[in-house]
Formats: structure tokens, C-alpha cells, sequence
């Protein structure tokens, strides 16, 4: 894959998790950060990132309304979200949030990648369902198979 042709939002991160993420992340995918939730929603709507990853130390309630509010916009519905949660442990309803991935906020490289994977296969059954946007030579595509190979060799911590 060439490089950076998936884009990837990212809402709501401090500098150490912006930090990290940027080491793991910043030379395979164009990263966009903006801190603020309400901005952060509104953004996503404007640009339409491939992939946005919402980090929320906040309430609950609060993380699920955002999750939600981006699931219901129609420019937006289709954006698979990764959530990060500061909360240890994880809320007892934590399969049920409105996101196609979660992590916690401890999570290790090859716990990111899976997640990216997930909701990059995700963005490749979507587009199957809709042929006239699916070439099985895309960057989707390409990326999956990437991160098959790198996950393997990835140790858990």
C-alpha cells in the first residue's frame, strides 16, 4: 500500500494518548486530531475520515451520545468508530456502545491493531455491498491483508 491513504480521526485525545497514537499510527495513516467532542463530531462531519477513534475519559452516558449522534448523521453513519475508554474496569454493557471496536485506555500495540483491522473489514463488507464503490484492489483491502501479516508478528504486550 502507498502510504497514508486511510484517514483517521481522532476525537477527543490528551497529548500522551495523541503522542502514542502518532508512534503506532503516524506513518501508515494521515491522523487529524481535534480535542473537543462537539468539535470533534462536527469535524467528522465535514471531512468524513475513513476511521475515527473517540478517547473519553467522561461520563458514560456521555461517550455513548457521541457514539450515537455520529451513528445517526447520515454523512456520517458509516464511519466505523473506534472508542477508547479510560474506565477500568469496562461498564458491564460495554458490547452493547454504539462503536465497532472498543479498547481501554492501557491498550497495547497489537490490541490497536486488531481494532483496526476490525473496523477496516468493517469498511471492506460495506463496500462490497454496494459494487459500484468496491474495487477488491483498494486501500481497504490492501491494508486488511497488511495488517494480517503485522498482527501475527506482534507479541501481546
Amino acid at each position: 500500500m502507498s502510504k497514508k491513504e486511510i484517514n483517521i480521526l481522532l476525537i477527543g485525545c490528551d497529548d500522551t494518548l495523541q503522542h502514542r497514537l502518532l508512534e503506532v499510527l503516524g506513518d501508515r495513516y494521515v491522523l487529524k486530531s481535534i480535542r473537543d467532542m462537539e468539535q470533534g463530531i462536527k469535524k467528522a462531519i465535514k471531512i468524513i475520515p475513513d476511521i475515527i477513534l473517540i478517547y473519553s475519559n467522561s461520563l458514560y452516558e456521555e461517550v455513548v451520545n457521541i457514539c450515537l449522534l455520529l451513528k445517526d448523521h447520515q454523512l456520517s453513519s458509516h464511519i466505523p468508530i473506534i472508542l477508547i475508554l479510560y474506565e477500568k474496569p469496562a461498564p458491564p454493557d460495554i458490547h452493547s456502545l454504539p462503536a465497532d471496536a472498543v479498547l481501554s485506555f492501557t491498550f497495547s500495540k497489537k490490541e490497536l491493531m486488531l481494532g483496526l483491522q476490525k473496523v477496516i473489514s468493517i469498511k471492506i463488507q460495506l463496500m462490497k455491498r454496494y459494487p459500484l464503490f468496491y474495487d477488491p484492489e483498494n486501500a481497504f483491502t490492501r491494508e486488511y491483508s497488511l495488517l494480517s501479516n503485522y498482527i501475527d508478528q506482534l507479541t501481546d504486550g
